[in-house]
């Protein structure tokens, strides 16, 4: 027995450590609250995970470089070289960049105030600004690289495009708040007048230039002039048709009148046609009727007398014939008339076409005119404004030399994020798990070891130093008491 007790107990002394079965005893033990464990905390931090925002980082880099005085070498042939060992002004730079200006300036751009919300409390436009300045402050920053003046620029938001959109517009600001802190000379401010009133007066010549073309429709002057001449070309020539048609029918019609009212032989002149018209193939035939039968009277006289019956009845005949060539001849009076007033109608038509092309033809001179005017004050205006712009560039320049000889260049601009820096779901899942079975397997060997009861015959023996002879089951098992 003393054998198996110093077994026993130099196995539970841990200079070996736990046996396999004491190990295998604490699990089974507490499977169930290991379970519980394990699945709770990586339940909770997957879902967690799922429900968190992600938050996007956008960065961008700039390179600041220093301007030495290149004139100056230039004149004593020196080689000044670039002095990295000193990088305070950069320091000033970043603190430039960080500055309050530059980040109104930003907020108000992008108008991150209006995403500056408080519940049940009303706002007043100076606290939500500094609401923003906060939150921009604690999602920004700046970092300096070592040993060259390169500053990275970030920002983190939970929109990817909206904190791209910050870091570009931060750097814009950054370099206009840079070149306004140099102090502006009045010539400057001069020139930038100058140019602000001539552009202002350039888009006021274009805009009118654009109303004249509108309301004139002269969008190609050249080709309009030429359909409004081809068009009074046209009607000119139908006129002139039109009016040689009418007199001559006028003329006629007042022969035809006279010899009507004349009572004597009525003549139709005709022109060869196919388009006579058939009162006056009627009137012709009655008029060679009517010659027949007058020469065939004046024969008759030839040898008889006036009383002689067949020269009466030729005279009848003659009589009916006129007749009817006095009411042809009036018929086609009636309806040359109706053709006549027609012609003058078209004939008025057509003056008044004229009328109407040749003031429109004034109107597009005069428009014309105008649009030329004004087209030539434009060109006269940015003459001016390219003259005033080449001005303030040069200005602008020499002004950039005094702004601490600092040129800014954007070697890396902020781009959309596409994968989040947070959360890592993958990591984070991962690290549950095993975070999860340190959890479960401490609380079940915790549990086990402030346990105020014997678990095994070796801990019995372990610490009493005895052999056990027998061990007794615990009969508040339900399962052995059955």
């Amino acid at each position: 027995m003393s054998a198996g007790s110093e077994t026993g107990g130099e196995t539970m002394t841990g200079d070996k450590g736990l046996p396999v079965r004491y190990l295998l005893y604490v699990l089974f033990k507490h499977k169930q609250m290991i379970t519980v464990l394990f699945f709770s905390i990586v339940a909770t931090v997957t879902v967690g995970n799922l429900l968190m925002k992600p938050v996007y980082e956008s960065s961008a880099k700039i390179l600041l470089e220093k301007q030495h005085e290149d004139e100056k070498a230039l004149l004593y042939q020196m080689n000044l070289g670039t002095d990295y060992s000193q990088y305070n002004w950069v320091n000033a730079e970043v603190e430039i960049m960080r500055s309050r200006p530059v980040v109104v300036r930003t907020i108000r751009q992008l108008h991150l105030m209006d995403a500056v919300e408080e519940e049940g409390e009303a706002l007043s436009d100076s606290l939500r600004l500094n609401r923003a300045i906060e939150r921009f402050y604690n999602s920004f920053v700046l970092e300096t690289t070592k040993d060259a003046p390169v500053i990275t620029i970030r920002y983190t938001s939970h929109n990817p495009v909206l904190a791209a959109r910050i870091v570009n517009a931060l750097i814009d600001n950054y370099k206009k708040y840079r070149q306004e802190l140099a102090a502006k000379n009045n010539q400057y401010r001069f020139v930038e007048q100058q140019l602000l009133q001539v552009r202002q007066q350039l888009q006021e010549l274009e805009k009118q230039a654009m109303q004249y073309t509108a309301s004139s429709g002269l969008a190609i002057p050249d080709e309009y002039g030429k359909i409004l001449y081809e068009k009074l070309a046209d009607y000119e020539k139908q006129l002139t048709q039109v009016r040689a048609s009418r007199i001559a029918l006028q003329t006629r019609l007042n022969l035809l009148k006279q010899q009507l009212a004349d009572s004597g032989a009525v003549t139709i002149p005709v022109t060869k046609s196919k388009d006579v018209p058939s009162e006056v193939e009627y009137i012709v035939k009655l008029r060679t009727r009517l010659l027949d039968l007058e020469l065939k009277r004046e024969k008759l006289l030839e040898k008889f007398t006036p009383e002689y019956v067949e020269v009466r009845d030729v005279e009848k005949e003659i009589a009916t014939v006129r007749a009817k060539l006095r009411e042809s001849a009036g018929k086609y009076l009636t309806s040359q008339e109706t053709e006549l007033r027609a012609l003058l109608s078209q004939e008025q038509v057509l003056e008044q076409n004229i009328q109407d092309i040749q003031q429109e033809i004034r109107r597009f001179v005069q428009d014309r005119h105008q649009i030329q005017q004004v087209r030539q004050q434009i060109n006269e205006k940015k003459e001016i404004y390219s003259v005033l712009r080449k001005q303030a560039e040069e200005m602008r320049i020499s002004l950039a030399k005094a702004e601490g000889g600092v040129v800014v260049k954007v070697i890396s601009p902020a781009v959309v994020p596409i994968n989040p820096i947070r959360p890592r779901r993958k990591l984070n899942v991962m690290l549950s798990v095993v975070l999860a079975l340190v959890v479960a397997l401490g609380a079940a060997f915790a549990s086990e070891y402030f346990r105020k009861t014997f678990s095994s015959v070796e801990e019995v023996e372990h610490l009493l130093g005895v052999p056990v002879l027998a061990s007794i089951h615990d009969f508040r098992d339900t399962k052995l008491l059955q």
